[in-house]
């Protein structure tokens, strides 16, 4: 499960799943960097370890770029399993060293969550999205990650019926950073079937998430 983001000075981030043993065990979620365009890269960071549970799955990051408060705090959320794909909960860590290090790791969600996607805007503000039984909720923090609301929910889903193998629901959001008329503006897309077949589906807060449209 790799995953790449970019710091608004150019650092590029790189995070996976590190995996030696059989059966998952033990593991890793590991970042590294480059400064110089992805030709080299720095020694590895450990945001999560285990010699085996709890179990992280789905990771992902991303970086501030708005100026700002926290301007270039990393983020990396993941799934952190009691036992193996059983119940898990969302869990987000920051970075400021560009993912040299990490800290401050908390729960976001409830039990039952999966396919996490954080996002930033400006100042501080963070929200993670996340799946939930059939819904799409998220979770947000306004300074920099130190602490989170409480869980809300975008919408509700149908899960599609095709027989294929890995077609869960994971949302992926971003903020309107711009400094436009739009600017603070929240979206999170996702896939359902409640028209009876495979749509994709867009809604949007303008209010920092109390809100969400249709």
């Amino acid at each position: 499960d790799p995953t790449v983001a970019y710091c608004a000075d150019g650092t590029a981030l790189f995070a996976y799943l590190d995996y030696s043993g059989g059966a998952f065990t033990p593991h890793r979620f590991i970042s590294t960097r480059s400064t110089d365009g992805g030709v080299t890269w720095g020694a590895p960071g450990t945001i999560f370890a285990s010699g085996g549970s709890p179990f992280a799955d789905r990771p992902y990051i991303t970086c501030a770029q708005a100026a700002g408060t926290n301007q270039n705090r990393a983020y990396a959320s993941w799934t952190n399993f009691p036992n193996a794909f059983s119940s898990g909960t969302v869990r987000v860590a920051f970075s400021d060293d560009r993912g040299a290090t990490w800290t401050g790791a908390k729960n976001v969600s409830n039990a039952g969550s999966q396919g996490s996607m954080p996002t930033a805007g400006k100042n501080g503000v963070v929200y993670v999205f996340f799946q939930a039984g059939n819904a799409i909720q998220f979770n947000k923090s306004s300074n920099g990650a130190g602490t989170w609301g409480s869980v809300a929910t975008v919408a509700t889903y149908a899960s599609l019926s095709e027989p294929n193998f890995r077609r869960p629901t994971y949302p992926s959001g971003a903020v309107d950073n711009s400094g436009g008329p739009f600017d603070g503006t929240v979206y999170v897309v996702w896939h359902s079937a409640v028209n009876s077949d495979a749509d994709v589906f867009l809604s949007r807060s303008t209010n920092g998430g109390s809100t969400w449209s249709a």
